[in-house]
């Protein structure tokens, strides 16, 4: 499998000059018309529901408009639930919908969004079982050089075989600094990668088949990094334990992808930017830093959360990985079969999710901090 991939990507890299240079004109006899694009993943937290107007590239003559909460239904167990308009930060209306209507497991959910110009959409789901975690423990892994921190998740039971997963980390870092005589401790959070590979002498270890990952975030699926969910089935998981790294080296590669030229979070602690970065050139200080602050230690805390997703989020989520990250079938060289929806009449998906999460834990490590 690996030569075969090996030699398509060589196919590729000699293909890519010569096509460079081709032109191939074409014209669509047939352009579809706008639909709606609807994202909605209930679960046991706060529910939302984002609508967008999609409109074709090509040919495109309809008007872009606004979603407004009479144009949205949402249903538990048959019962219309409220819906409220959500705004962003700066109180700009983005087609955001929510509800802290409660829910849970086994509740069938059901979406319906109306709007002019297009068709109504519709979709349903139901909420999975919630996931416990019944045990976390860890090891300090050497491979050659490296050296880095393997953790393992125990469940209350063993997957099945229909049954999805997601998993996130969030790292807590206390950095406890002394300043003017006065002792105190900036905290600073932020989701890292749970990794598959330390170094790349795994590469040939690792199911590629079944490595999945999404960025999952306020309630919705999206691009980026900064909130990775990784994505499993049974075939990840060892009886009932889930294991992965804490520093790995497919966390750096996915955030210098998405990210080109910056550190990773785990590989730059002090969450600022090296001295020789265009950013600190042009403002004269090292950003998030305050050089009247002596940095004496860091004690490193995690909260490990787990979800188990309804089949309809897990395949959105495992086709939004592979448009953004397959780069065998970007260039051409593989099929591209990268669309999933369960939404009647539009595009997107309806498909919910159950959570349980450790609450910050300490692993043990109080490592001293080095500017």
């Amino acid at each position: 499998m690996k030569s075969r991939l090996f030699r398509l990507a060589s196919i590729a890299a000699l293909l890519l000059p010569a096509l460079n240079g081709c032109q191939i004109p074409f014209e669509l006899d047939h352009a579809d018309p706008a639909r709606m694009y609807v994202q909605c993943i209930p679960s046991d937290g706060q529910t939302v529901l984002q609508v967008l107007y999609a409109a074709p590239a090509y040919g495109n003559s309809g008007t872009i408009f606004d979603f407004h909460a009479s144009d949205v239904t949402l249903q538990v167990n048959g019962q219309a639930v409220p819906m409220r308009e959500d705004e962003d930060a700066d109180g700009v209306r983005d087609g955001r919908f929510v509800t802290d209507v409660p829910l849970k497991e086994g509740d069938a959910v059901s979406v319906s969004v109306s709007g002019p110009e297009v068709p109504t959409v519709t979709g349903s789901t139901v909420i999975p079982r919630s996931p416990k975690i019944v045990g976390v423990s860890h090891e300090d892994i050497q491979l050659d050089t490296i050296s880095g921190t393997r953790v393992t998740l125990s469940l209350d039971r063993i997957p099945g075989e229909e049954d999805y997963y997601g998993v996130q980390i969030i790292q807590r870092m206390l950095m406890h600094y002394v300043k003017f005589e006065e002792l105190g401790t900036d905290t600073v959070e932020t989701y890292i990668t749970p990794g598959q590979m330390l170094s790349i002498a795994e590469v040939g270890s690792v199911d590629m088949d079944g490595y999945v990952q999404v960025n999952y975030t306020d309630g919705l699926l999206g691009r980026g990094v900064d909130a990775p969910m990784r994505l499993l089935k049974a075939r990840q998981f060892e009886g009932q334990q889930y294991s992965c790294y804490l520093n790995s080296l497919d966390a750096s590669m996915m955030a210098y992808w998405m990210n080109p030229g910056r550190l990773p979070g785990w590989l730059n602690p002090s969450g600022g930017d090296d001295d020789d970065t265009p950013e600190d050139e042009q403002d004269g200080e090292d950003d998030g830093v305050d050089p009247d602050k002596l940095y004496f230690s860091t004690t490193v805390e995690y909260n490990f959360i787990v979800c188990q997703l309804s089949p309809e989020l897990f395949h959105y989520g495992k086709a939004l990985y592979h448009s953004n990250f397959d780069f065998l079938s970007n260039l051409g060289l593989t099929p591209a079969n990268f669309t999933y929806s369960n939404i009647s009449g539009g595009l997107g998906v309806v498909g919910a999710l159950s959570r349980t999460e450790t609450g910050f834990i300490r692993l043990g490590n109080a490592n001293p901090f080095r500017q």
